[in-house]
């Protein structure tokens, strides 16, 4: 189960950055790059942790990646992005035991 949230996360951090490159849309302005790698290197870190078995870890990573992602809504990322990255993160943490 474990390896299986680790592939869903690391496919969905690529997923992330590549749909709203493609759209054009993920994040606004100069820094867009920045917000969008940041989020990235938070769920690569959490699928790291949960791979090690550091399920606190894990949850930790998410909840930073909630927490960029709802302090970026209406900013570099549009509301619409924000609220399915948490909605998502919120999913993985479920399965992760967070």
């Amino acid at each position: 189960m474990k390896r299986c949230i680790s592939i869903a996360l690391a496919t969905t951090a690529i997923g992330l950055i590549s749909t709203a490159s493609a759209a054009g849309k993920p994040v606004r302005g100069s820094g867009s790059h920045g917000v969008a790698n940041s989020l990235m290197v938070k769920l690569n870190a959490a699928a790291e942790e949960l791979e090690a078995g550091n399920v606190a870890g894990f949850c930790d990573d998410l909840q930073a990646f909630i927490n960029e992602s709802k302090a970026q809504s209406g900013k570099k990322l549009t509301e619409e992005q924000a609220n399915e990255n948490m909605a998502l993160a919120r999913v993985f943490q479920q399965l992760g035991g967070c």
